[in-house]
């Protein structure tokens, strides 16, 4: 039955280093915006669905529609369209920023008083708007586009900078789905439909056992 599928893919998470961190750090986000006396069905429905994907090729881009679906649900999400400093539509810009502090992207104009101002391509943006938007569908977004780590580390590093700055605290996972904690350098980026496309991400961190029995 369905149950039983669902847990051979959840036991395929567990097997391999990259879908486990992402689970991980998923279950970290849901556990830090929601407390735990205000359940959020939808939400956690949501994440059980995103569980199943991440031991198939669209880990990637499953991973990161869950976390804007968690920012959207508990009302963290940081503006993507228009320019926190002075309000105007972003799309077309050739240059964009984010701050953690004010909570979205930043205009070439603005970006001067924005002292943690995170340079980022916006086309990245542009991804996560798309992906913000799609219908969802038992819990999965649908049509996504196939991503891969070029894409959506640098998305990563700045939804987890903007939610660790909203609730005080430093995500333990973030070192492992990510490469690095320092700011991401902008890189050109398109939307990639076949596995075989994808780039080589950098090495990851030693695996640690973080599941592992005492």
């Amino acid at each position: 039955g369905d149950g039983d599928g669902a847990r051979i893919r959840h036991r395929a998470v567990r097997r391999a280093q990259r879908p486990l961190y992402l689970a991980l750090y998923l279950a970290e986000i849901v556990g830090t915006v929601f407390e735990s006396h205000d359940p959020h069905p939808a939400a956690f429905e949501r994440f059980a669905a995103t569980l199943s994907q991440l031991a198939t090729p669209a880990l990637e881009e499953s991973a990161i529609a869950l976390v804007l679906d968690l920012l959207d649900e508990s009302g963290f999400m940081p503006s993507l369209s228009n320019c926190v400093g002075c309000d105007r539509p972003t799309m077309g810009e050739r240059v964009l920023y984010f701050s953690p502090a004010r909570g979205g992207v930043v205009c070439r104009n603005c970006e001067a008083g924005m002292l943690d101002r995170i340079q980022v391509d916006p086309r990245l943006i542009g991804i996560a708007t798309t992906v913000a938007r799609l219908p969802r569908q038992d819990g999965v977004a649908l049509r996504l586009p196939r991503l891969g780590r070029a894409q959506t580390d640098p998305m990563h590093f700045i939804l987890a900078r903007h939610l660790e700055h909203n609730v005080g605290k430093q995500f333990r996972m973030t070192r492992h789905v990510m490469p690095t904690r320092r700011s991401v350098p902008s890189r050109p980026v398109t939307m990639i439909r076949r596995e075989a496309a994808l780039p080589s991400p950098q090495t990851p961190p030693a695996f640690v056992d973080l599941d592992a029995s005492p």
